[in-house]
């Protein structure tokens, strides 16, 4: 991978005195040491050396200049083509515009993978260069670059990342593990000696509530084709959904490296267990372990011929939850108020919500939705795409239907969500004073950038803000696969 500094990020990436440090420089800083430590190709464009020095201090123009040299020059950077110039517009020879105008240019060109800029107009002209993608800022590029690498996901809210020698091997939720596995400590040092990744789920007296250790498995166990992911340990509290959580964590990772195919050995006893895994797509493999174990696969990776024959549903179970299919069923735009959108949600939002278990219907892939919609009926597989409505009004996540019911009885609809909804019972008997819509759904995606209201409108998405829930028309489909085509 290949990255271009604009000429902005070398001053505070390379300050030459205290005063020069900016508040960007940390950023810059974390941005440098992720590019290293997964081999990205840092370049500057011959432009912004030469106008580096054009700056007029002689002692900080020369320092400059030595420190430049860090970098790889772009060697005959593509030039501005007519094409991207009647997209951003003509620039003065010579001028700051022309120098942003060659920039974009090596992007355009394919010469650069990324750029990363602080100049709000040069992003701008990104946008206008439909560049916007591949045009950022250094938190946005050094996103960008944390989800290119094989790396630890993002942690979900309530689930903590670390790597397995950070474990404490006394705690209580080993000790069934160890009478099951005669060389169970022999076995979890050598984990740790290999840093295998692993995520926990704390209760609060600091004892855990889950464990898994995941191992990337070349070439794969039981002779699974593709890039092999282990489940080496799933242990979890039952009656808590910290499995659901665990699980989160293990599809977000398996998504974000690729992988064709996960598996774990189970004994057949734990039958709870077995369950869960079924219902996220997990299939008897028809074979044991050398230890009588039962052997579950999830095949992510499908031919397109299987997929086509999957309904969207499947598809979602089978491959996902980050995989949505938009034909074969219909898509609504569902508006939700943002106090309800934090709690379902949590990820999605600014400040994570990092206690354990607080909301398990907003950590849990499984959620639910109720309102009072005029819609009769929402189908299973029905793409649904959450509209935050008032405050930050934007689509931010993507789910997909299970199934629905309406109901004016309160107990009715408590037994369809289950622990699902984020509404309390007096709210949900304030709800069925008339009917009420309720959704079963599975959280598919949270956008990396979210889809703000002018953009649908101008995809034809919606006519205006929806105020309940609206099915998109058919004409907005190719907008839709466009800016979903990651997870289709």
């Amino acid at each position: 991978m290949k990255l271009l500094l604009d000429t902005c990020i070398l001053i505070p990436a390379e300050p030459t005195d205290v005063t020069e440090i900016e508040p960007d420089t940390g950023v810059i800083a974390l941005l440098q040491r992720a590019c290293q430590e997964i081999g990205v190709q840092t370049y500057v464009h011959p432009s912004s050396v030469e106008e580096l020095a054009h700056d007029r201090q002689d002692q900080r123009r020369q320092a400059r200049e030595l420190l430049v040299q860090r970098y790889l020059s772009l060697e005959r950077p593509p030039e501005i083509t007519p094409e991207l110039e009647l997209r951003v517009g003509a620039a003065a020879p010579g001028s700051h515009d022309e120098i942003d105008n060659k920039m974009l240019a090596a992007v355009f060109g394919e010469a650069v993978d990324l750029l990363v800029t602080l100049d709000v107009r040069l992003l701008k002209k990104a946008e206008r260069a439909d560049l916007r993608n591949r045009v950022g800022t250094p938190i946005e590029i050094l996103r960008q670059i944390q989800t290119r690498r094989s790396r630890k996901a993002v942690p979900r809210p309530g689930i903590r990342f670390a790597l397995s020698y950070e474990l404490n091997s006394k705690d209580a939720i080993f000790n069934q593990l160890r009478s099951e596995y005669q060389d169970f400590d022999n076995w979890l040092s050598k984990c740790k000696l290999e840093h295998r990744p692993t995520w926990f789920i704390k209760r609060a007296d600091s004892s855990y509530g889950a464990v898994s250790i995941i191992k990337d498995e070349q070439p794969g166990g039981y002779g699974l084709p593709g890039k092999v992911l282990k489940i080496c340990t799933f242990a979890a509290e039952s009656g808590r959904g910290y499995g659901e959580l665990l699980l989160k964590a293990v599809f977000d990772h398996a998504f974000l490296n690729s992988y064709d195919r996960l598996y774990l050995e189970v004994y057949p006893k734990h039958g709870d267990v077995i369950q869960l895994l079924k219902k996220f797509g997990f299939g008897d493999l028809g074979c044991e372990s050398t230890k009588g174990e039962q052997v579950l696969v999830k095949a992510i990776s499908r031919t397109q011929i299987e997929r086509d024959r999957m309904t969207p549903l499947e598809y979602n179970i089978q491959c996902g939850p980050q995989r949505v299919k938009l034909d074969g069923a219909p898509t609504f735009v569902i508006p939700i108020q943002s106090k309800f959108h934090r709690v379902l949600f949590p990820e999605a939002g600014a400040q994570r919500d990092l206690f354990p278990g607080h909301f398990p219907f907003g950590n849990a892939i499984r959620k639910a939705y109720l309102c009072h919609s005029n819609v009769k009926k929402v189908m299973p597989g029905a793409l649904l795409l959450f509209y935050q409505s008032r405050r930050n009004q934007g689509i931010y996540c993507v789910g997909v239907a299970e199934k629905s019911i309406r109901s004016c009885d309160p107990q009715e609809i408590l037994n369809f969500v289950g622990t699902r909804t984020v509404y309390s019972i007096e709210e949900i008997e304030k709800q069925c004073v008339k009917e009420v819509l309720a959704i079963l759904f599975r959280h598919a995606v949270t956008l990396e950038n979210e889809w703000r209201g002018t953009h649908l409108i101008e995809g034809g998405v919606i006519a205006a803000p929806p105020q309940s829930i609206v099915e998109v028309p058919q004409e907005a489909l190719p907008w839709l696969k466009t800016r979903l085509s990651k997870w289709l």
